[in-house]
Formats: C-alpha cells, structure tokens, sequence
C-alpha cells in the first residue's frame, strides 16, 4: 500500500566521513575549558605517519597503528577519544560501517565524560553513531536483535534531538524514518504507537521548511497509510466480534486515509509526472467511498473524487492502462452512473483502450439492461454472438431478452441454439425451453424437453410441476380431439351424401 523507501543514506555517512577526515583536531573538536586537553608526545609524533596513510588509502595500515598506540595510552586518556576518532575514520573509509561503531562509542562516552570535545563535536559523533545503528538494524535479519538495534538507533537520535539547539528537518526525518521501520517490521501487526510518534516528527519537519521535501511527505503519508489500514482491520475483527469499537475504529481509519489523500494533492501538483503518486491518490477515494453507506451524498461525492482523479491523471499521461479503463467502469457502475459506463465500454472496447473480452462485452450489455433498455441490449448480444459464435450463453441470454419482449417463437429458436451449443447448467435451460414450448402450445415437444430437464435435475420441484401442467395439457387436448371425432366424421360424409 505504501511507497516510502527508508532513509539510512550512505551519503550521511560519507559526508561525516569527510568531516572528520582531518588530522588536526578541528576547532569545534577543542573542548571550550580553561586547560584544553593534549595529545600525549607520543601519539603527536605518529599523527603525520597517520594521516599520510589515511591519504594512501593504507586503511589496514593506519588501524594497526592506531591500536598499538591505543594500547600503550593511559586509560580513559584523550589520547584514546582522539586516537578512536581515527579509527573511525578508517572503518568509514573502508566502507566497514559495522565496525566503526564500537571505536565511535569510545570516542563519544570519553568525551561525554572527561569533556574532550565541545558540545558540537558531541553532537556531529552522535548522529553519525544513530546513523550506523540505523544501517545495522536494516540489515539485521534476525527480528529481535532487528528491533533492539532499531530501538538503539531511535534512542540515540532522540538524544541528538534533545540536546541539540536547533532540530533539523534532516534528524526529525531520521527519526521517523526509524519509528516507521521499527513499527512496519511486523507487516501483520504494526505498531501503532510508533507510527503514531512517526507522524509526529514528520509534521514537526514539516513546520521547519516553507517548502517541504518531497521525502518528509512520503513518509507522512506512508505513516498515515499504515496506521488506516491497520485501524481497518481492527475494525473488521470487532465487527465480527460484535464490538462496538467497530464503527469508531473504521471511521478513525477512513480519516487517516482521507488525511493522506490531501497530501497526496500536494505531491502531484508539485510533480503531476510521478504515476506512483497518481496510484496512490486514487485509493483513498475509493475506499472512502466503500465505507459509506450506499446511496448517500458522501458516498457519490468520494466516488465523484475518484472519477476525477483518474481523469486528472490520464490528462498527465498515466493511468491509462486497460486496467485502469476497466477500473474506472467499475467506478461508474458503483456509483450508479450506468450511463458513464456504457459511454466509456462503447468506445474503449471497440479503441482497444478496455481488453474486448467476452465477459467485458457482454457487461456492455448487460449494463443496457441495467437502465432497462431491453433493446439496446439485444442488439449488442447479437453483435457479441458474432464476434463468438460458438458460445452458448450468449445465444441464452438473447433467448431471455426475446422472452422479456415477449417474442417466444424467437426466444425459444435462440434457447434451442444455446442448448446445441452447450452452456455451464443445461438443466435450468432445457426446463426453460420446454416452459417455452408449453406456452406456444407445442405440447409433445414441450413433454419430450421437460423429460430431459428432469433427466438433467431429477429433484427440481419447477420441473416436475411443469411436467404435471404439460400431461394435463395433453390429457385435456387429446380427450377434445375424442370428442371431436364423431362430428369430424358426420361432417365428412355430408358431401357424400348431398352427391349422392
């Protein structure tokens, strides 16, 4: 349903990468205090051999290196924050982003303690830090290290948000990055809890920019999907456990989707040529229009919304798929505009923009007998009789379109077709057939038919009725031709005699 992809860049990596690629320590790395800290002599000496490997991409090199002098530092020494920063730098180098993790935590809790670094320098070791966290928990496929690195990220961000004197749209867009994928690792049960803190930090984004990015959006929306969805299913289950949390639950998960569907607006009037925003805006107004009840003005209006939609898209040259054609049908046939649907199967049936199947065919005529225009109807069955002329439903429903005009002798032709051809249920058609005959009079005929429906359906009640009304018949039209014998005869006799 959704379509916001997670934000755990490598380019925010590379990007600390290059700010910490400095060997001298920068000005916000000095902690504002009366005695700055200093590099011991020893490591002071090895910096330039450091960084000329740095610059010969000697990695491997440059890590041993700063091991050895780790392990010959004083503990808890500046020495060990710096020279761990470096470290860090390394791994980012190398592209071992795993890796860099436990020497960035080194840096940052020395510093956080014994105040290496300034309040800045802090901050830029964190973010990087929750980066790598985040990265780590995408990977992981295990569930519960997943959510207990996702949660280890979240919290380091949450601390960065805190601290820092000005949130940005970037971290804020971070954090609900990560509250979306903790609260969506479990596809059948998200967390709405965290979706909802998600959608929060989207919309504190969103008051940070005059115009907002088009990735704090998505995910807002994203969120907001998530959430209605879920909700829905809620609903359902209450529903079917006779709750009456049900209605509120729908109606919370219908105004979510509605919510999305106006920042949707948004995006494609800012970028009318993404389709996935096209798709994606048509939904809520269909299932908004699904969850009122039949026949009201809300219930028009979403489907209204819908047509429009599609419509405003295929202006812009999406959504023009027979697919989407024939989904815009059953729009106009939900919605009652019966007329719409004829206009639109007339032309894209025969343009190619809906697939000229059979069943699609016999919806435009089935849909003439929807608005009860019987012999528009009839005409377009006998149109699809041509195009397939071996099927035998089709000769079937014109036969009942005859019937319904009240041209038996046609009906009947048309049912005899059907029969020859071969239809699904032959039973229900050959009592049709000898109901036919009956009424037309057709009597032996009618009795030999009704002894094949009911060789076809031995139980139908209908079948063995019909059969009793069709002896009876025959019983009365035979006793009136042994009545009329006699006066037959007198009669044929009389030129007989007057000859005589």
């Amino acid at each position: 349903m959704t379509f916001f992809k997670s934000i755990f860049p490598r380019q925010s990596v590379l990007k600390m990468v290059l700010l910490l690629a400095g060997f001298a320590i920068p000005s916000w790395m000095a902690a504002q205090a009366d005695e700055k800290p200093q590099l011991s002599d020893k490591v002071s000496e090895q910096v330039a051999a450091l960084g000329k490997m740095l610059n010969d991409k000697q990695y491997d090199q440059l890590v041993d290196a700063v091991d050895k002098l780790i392990a010959q530092a004083k503990p808890n020494s500046f020495d060990i924050a710096y020279l761990s920063q470096m470290k860090v730098q390394a791994y980012l180098y190398k592209s071992a982003y795993a890796a860099a993790i436990a020497p960035l935590e080194t840096a940052l809790s020395l510093s956080e303690r014994y105040k290496y670094f300034e309040k800045r320098g802090e901050l830029e070791l964190r973010w990087l830090l929750a980066q790598l966290y985040a990265q780590e928990a995408a990977m992981e496929k295990n569930p519960e290290v997943k959510r207990a690195k996702y949660n280890k990220a979240y919290e380091t961000v949450r601390q960065w948000l805190n601290e820092t004197p000005k949130p940005t749209v970037e971290a804020l867009l971070f954090s609900a990055s990560i509250l979306y994928s903790q609260a969506t690792d479990n596809a059948d049960t998200p967390d709405l809890a965290r979706l909802a803190l998600a959608e929060n930090e989207c919309r504190k984004g969103l008051l940070l920019e005059v115009k907002p990015r088009e990735q704090l959006y998505t995910l807002l929306i994203a969120t907001l999907q998530v959430q209605s969805q879920a909700l829905m299913v809620e609903a359902e289950k209450d529903e079917k456990a006779g709750k009456d949390s049900a209605a509120e639950k729908k109606a919370q998960g219908v105004a979510k989707l509605m919510e999305a569907s106006k920042y949707l607006e948004l995006l494609v009037q800012q970028n009318p040529n993404n389709s996935q925003y096209w798709g994606q805006l048509l939904n809520p107004y269909l299932i908004q229009a699904e969850s009122l009840k039949e026949g009201t003005l809300q219930r028009q209006d979403a489907y209204a919304k819908a047509i429009i939609t599609i419509e405003r898209a295929q202006k812009a040259g999406f959504l023009k798929t027979p697919e989407d054609y024939f989904r815009l049908v059953g729009i106009y046939f939900n919605s009652n505009q019966f007329e719409g649907a004829i206009d639109l199967l007339e032309s894209g049936l025969r343009d190619g923009r809906i697939e000229p199947t059979q069943k699609n065919w016999e919806m435009l005529a089935q849909t003439y007998v929807q608005i009860k225009d019987e012999k528009k109807a009839l005409n377009s069955y006998k149109e699809i009789a041509k195009m397939f002329p071996k099927e035998g439903t089709i000769d079937m429903q014109i036969g009942n379109l005859l019937y319904n005009l009240d041209n038996y002798p046609e009906a009947l032709k048309y049912m005899q077709s059907a029969v020859d051809k071969g239809v699904p249920r032959p039973g229900p058609l050959q009592f049709f057939i000898a109901y036919l005959m009956f009424e037309l009079k057709q009597l032996d005929d009618a009795k030999a038919a009704v002894d094949k429906a009911l060789t076809l359906a031995p139980e139908s009640r209908e079948a063995k009725d019909l059969k009793q009304a069709i002896d009876d018949a025959i019983k009365d039209r035979d006793a009136r031709l042994n009545r009329n014998q006699p006066q037959q005869a007198t009669a044929a006799s009389k030129p007989t005699n007057k000859q005589a």
